[in-house]
């Protein structure tokens, strides 16, 4: 029979936004005195069915896992009483589970009876929301331990003064040292791993990243435990939660590919020197101008190294280098969307023009652009020192040209030889010719006679003929020939061979 101050406590409970029962312990068992609305609604069971698990199977009520607790937090309310708190899995009415928040009054009346007071508050979205981030962070920190290089987390003392508070095992691997070495180096003379020459940068960053939450990139030099340097790139981002600043750090050990850029960097500086003035590299894209290699315009200090818009580097190299006279037609020939133009139809512009050197002198350059990856834009620049090569192809012009004036003198002597001769072989011919004509018409040659002077009369004409071919070669070579079409008989001609030949038959 429960008593009037009991209802009214009940009562107050029964009000209550969270679950609520009272139970007694006594020698025949767990006894249920008062559950409230909110509980028997999220459970489905009725306040004796929790008192009779609790004397049985807890799991009826409770996430196996959790049974063994509440088990041992009922038995130590029965024998010490006080007060109890946990975390533990409910089991619902639909038969799933939710977190909840159990608190435990244990009451212990004279006589040896136990009042518990139970109240359950839940607590599954946080408890949840718990899990989830101990599973990230579980997660992190095995990426954190698994990563190639290494990372350090620092807080920050007064939001300042980075103090270390993790260092992955991958930062024991950079510095090549035992865990117990590295958090000895780590812990107070961090600074002592830096290179002295980078030392100032990475505190500059460091104190800037923490005093405005911003995340910066260096490339710098760490000091292993054996006493060697090696190239790190290090990124570091800054977090802040509730006010508390800290500082992560990651490391990437690029001493290979920093050796590798560097001795690629000396054989391109030494094969431009013996080869080429200047290396550069356009991005048509954002119209920038990298100079990956160069013999005089960066050391003139009239062209920047590095990334600059192409327009102003191009129009400086013209400025300063190129003659006044061909700087207009250089730079329309070098206008960007011209050149893009034009390697679109061919594989690569060539532009030759004069440059005035630093010290004064002046040279004949050979300027060659072609695509380097045209999809994104990347477009080779190279200026070529052409001097020695056009002097070469100018002495060799020259030479064929004097070759060609003797060439064609020689031919006019021989044209004013041969013309000459002929006309000399001619005037004997001619008398040789006549007095055969005489002698045949002269009636007292006899006939063999007769015949000889025939011959004499068509070996004559033939070698006329042979006079008259050298003249027509001399007027071939100077274009003055000129077709004639005659009537002849064959068996003159055939007569005229057989005269001249018969006798070598």
């Amino acid at each position: 029979m429960q008593t009037m101050d009991e209802l009214m406590e009940f009562n107050l409970y029964e009000n209550l936004p969270v679950g609520m029962a009272v139970f007694l312990y006594d020698f025949k068992g767990y006894h249920a005195l008062f559950t409230n609305q909110v509980l028997e609604e999220e459970m489905g069971v009725s306040g004796e069915e929790i008192a009779e698990a609790f004397q049985g199977d807890l799991t009826a009520i409770v996430h196996p896992d959790d049974a063994e607790d509440m088990r041992i937090m009922l038995y130590k309310g029965s024998v010490t009483g006080g007060r109890f708190g946990k975390t533990g899995r409910i089991r619902l009415k639909d038969g799933s589970y939710s977190w909840m928040d159990i608190r435990v009054n244990a009451v212990l009346d004279a006589g040896g009876t136990c009042r518990y007071y139970f109240i359950l508050t839940d607590v599954n979205s946080q408890r949840e929301n718990e899990l989830r981030l101990e599973r990230t962070y579980e997660r992190l920190l095995g990426i954190m331990n698994n990563t190639p290089g290494g990372i350090i987390v620092f807080d920050a003392r007064d939001n300042r003064i980075p103090v270390p508070s993790f260092i992955s095992p991958g930062m024991y691997r950079l510095i090549e040292g035992t865990p117990e070495e590295a958090a000895r180096r780590f812990q107070g003379r961090y600074n002592e791993i830096v290179h002295p020459d980078d030392l100032e940068q990475v505190i500059r960053a460091m104190e800037d990243a923490m005093r405005n939450l911003s995340p910066f990139q260096l490339t710098v030099r760490l000091l292993t435990l054996k006493g060697d340097y090696i190239w790190v790139d290090i990124n570091g981002s800054v977090g802040n939660f509730q006010g508390r600043r800290s500082l992560c750090m990651s490391y990437a050990n690029t001493s290979a590919d920093r050796k590798a850029q560097q001795l690629l960097r000396k054989v391109l500086d030494l094969f431009v020197r013996r080869q080429y003035d200047n290396i550069a590299v356009i991005d048509c894209r954002d119209r920038t101008y990298h100079i990956l290699s160069d013999n005089y315009q960066t050391k003139s200090g009239k062209v920047p190294e590095g990334g600059m818009d192409y327009d102003v580097a191009i129009g400086a190299v013209i400025k300063h280098f190129i003659t006044e006279d061909e700087q207009e037609r250089i730079r329309a020939a070098l206008e960007l969307d011209h050149l893009v133009t034009q390697l679109q139809t061919q594989d690569e512009v060539e532009i030759y023009t004069t440059v005035r050197m630093p010290n004064g002198k002046l040279r004949y350059k050979k300027m060659w652009l072609s695509w380097i990856d045209e999809p994104n834009g990347q477009m080779a620049f190279v200026i070529d020192d052409y001097t020695e090569l056009r002097k070469q192809e100018m002495e060799r012009q020259q030479t064929l040209a004097d070759a060609l004036k003797a060439a064609e003198q020689a031919n006019v002597a021989k044209s004013e030889f041969l013309s000459r001769m002929s006309h000399d072989i001619r005037t004997p011919l001619n008398a040789i010719m006549g007095f055969t004509q005489i002698s045949l018409a002269d009636g007292q040659v006899g006939p063999e006679t007769h015949e000889r002077l025939e011959k004499i009369q068509s070996a004559s004409g033939f070698l006329l003929s042979l006079i008259n071919d050298v003249l027509d070669m001399s007027r071939i070579e100077s274009g003055k020939t000129v077709l004639k079409k005659e009537v002849f008989t064959v068996q003159s001609l055939l007569a005229g061979v057989h005269s001249i030949i018969y006798s070598q038959v």
